[in-house]
């Protein structure tokens, strides 16, 4: 059993989530002993999707002196299919996993809600009030007070652009959801894109249409459910990309890695300030000057901010999978390759 701190988690009074992965997405942590956790994940091909997951959900215990990888094997309960390019968001205590798409045979995209229970370490298959969403994967998820608002995807035949919520309790045994209908604005599409929020706004960056890798900004208003964008920024903005990672932090947005073409992988990294000075936003983007050693170039790692720090693990460079870890420490911008020991997760 895990316990989870009482703190301030992405400006939202309430539990700390524990840090987990399920595939390609990872929660935030900030425990007195760094806990950052993967369940499965793709580790076959490089194609969006195509992968396997295992049953072990393993944990990484980081202390001063070394990281320990553990895996969990007794958790209760029947566990999602095997997928990747799906969800996975924390509430509290539970872990909320969305969608994707079904690896080792079927290759099929969900639209289905299972839930871990992080204390009681057991599975959930939560009662659906409401219209089932679209099935997809490559959608973003992210948690706005107690509602997860998930945005595009792909659904096998097209980018997706509508916005389904999931409206959550804290016994979990039945959620409520909805999707937001649009009025006299178009909804962008998008899909492998990155969603952050930072007060009453959800930022959305990059990710294609379909047709294009996107480099663009857009902002939905979170009290009013309406769409802004492209917003004009200042500063050299990252280019058009796939599968990176974004993490937000001091209210600025990082940007991580990614694909900008079907040959390429990236590890270059930026940031959006959005401060307000004087009454006016910044939105300005940088490119910081580092030091240390960044990760090679790699599609769909995952970052979890960890204090002041952002770890990144796992990814695709173009060759094969991934199953190392990096730290990138946001007050002297430095990156370190860390060192773990036990039971290490495979490639993914």
């Amino acid at each position: 059993m895990v316990k989870l701190l009482k703190g301030n988690w992405l400006g939202f009074e309430g539990v700390r989530p524990l840090s987990v992965v399920f595939s390609k997405s990872l929660m935030i942590v900030d425990l007195p002993s760094s806990r950052i956790s993967t369940v499965g994940g793709g580790c076959t091909v490089a194609i969006p999707g195509v992968g396997h997951i295992s049953s072990k959900i393993e944990n990484l215990e980081e202390t001063e002196a070394k990281s320990f990888w553990i895996s969990l094997e007794d958790v209760e309960g029947l566990p999602p299919t095997s997928r990747n390019c799906h969800s996975a968001t924390t509430f509290g205590k539970f872990l909320i996993i969305f969608g994707g798409r079904e690896g080792d045979g079927s290759k099929k995209i969900l639209n289905d809600v299972f839930i871990l229970d992080t204390e009681e370490e057991r599975w959930i298959q939560p009662e659906i009030i409401g219209e089932q969403p679209k099935p997809r994967m490559g959608h973003t998820a992210q948690l706005y007070n107690s509602t997860i608002i998930i945005h595009g995807g792909w659904d096998g035949f097209q980018v997706l652009e509508d916005l389904v919520f999931i409206e959550l309790q804290q016994t979990m045994e039945r959620v409520k959801i909805w999707t937001l209908q649009a009025k006299n604005q178009t909804m962008p599409a998008r899909q492998f894109h990155t969603a952050s929020i930072i007060d009453d706004k959800m930022y959305v960056f990059g990710g294609g249409d379909g047709k294009y890798w996107l480099n663009d900004l857009l902002i939905f208003h979170l009290k009013t459910y309406e769409w802004e964008g492209p917003v004009k920024t200042k500063g050299i903005s990252p280019s058009g990309r796939l599968q990176h990672a974004a993490i937000v932090y001091d209210k600025k947005i990082f940007i991580f890695g990614g694909e900008p073409d079907r040959e390429r992988q990236l590890n270059d990294l930026f940031y959006l300030d959005i401060q307000s000075r004087n009454g006016q936003s910044k939105m300005t983007w940088y490119q910081p000057k580092t030091e240390g050693i960044a990760p090679t170039p790699r599609v769909s790692a995952t970052g979890c901010l960890v204090g002041s720090e952002i770890y990144f693990f796992g990814g695709f460079d173009g060759e094969r999978w991934l199953s190392d870890l990096h730290a990138f420490c946001l007050k002297k911008m430095t990156w370190t390759k860390k060192q773990t020991y036990g039971n290490k997760p495979s490639p993914r």
